[in-house]
């Protein structure tokens, strides 16, 4: 089966938007998600350093998000999730911001795997951090 094939519309919609549509898909998606928000809740109260992140859910037309906040505390959601890079100050070598390892709390609620090693961690401005610092 060629690739246009596959991909053919079915009553005028792509496959995938007209599965979406099909009666049931919104509330398995609705109660998927609300679950994945109640795992990823219980892990992140486990890691809880100054209680500032949050995880929320999200509803559009089709789809359902489960989001990582932090922009109460110091924007570190990417951080929390992926892990940091220890930070230097260039002058002094005083370390700024140390490692962290990432937690993973989206991937594990969501019964995804980890990403690959490789990809390392977040690269944390120390300038930027010093400013949410000051700010607080």
């Amino acid at each position: 089966m060629s690739e246009p094939e596959l991909y053919k519309a079915i009553g005028g919609k792509k496959l995938e938007k007209y599965i979406a549509y099909l009666p049931g898909v919104g509330e398995a998606m609705d109660s998927h998600v609300f679950e994945a928000k109640a795992r990823a809740d219980a892990e992140l109260v486990e890691h809880r350093f100054q209680g500032h992140a949050r995880v929320f859910t999200k509803k559009a037309k089709l789809d359902r998000y489960l989001v990582l906040d932090d922009s109460r505390g110091l924007d570190a959601a990417m951080s929390i999730e992926f892990g940091r890079k220890e930070s230097r100050d260039p002058e002094t070598g005083e370390v700024l911001i140390t490692e962290m390892e990432g937690l993973f709390i989206l991937h594990k609620a969501m019964g995804l795997a980890r990403p690959d090693k490789r990809r390392g961690k977040v690269d944390v401005d120390p300038d930027v951090v010093k400013e949410k610092w000051r700010r607080r």
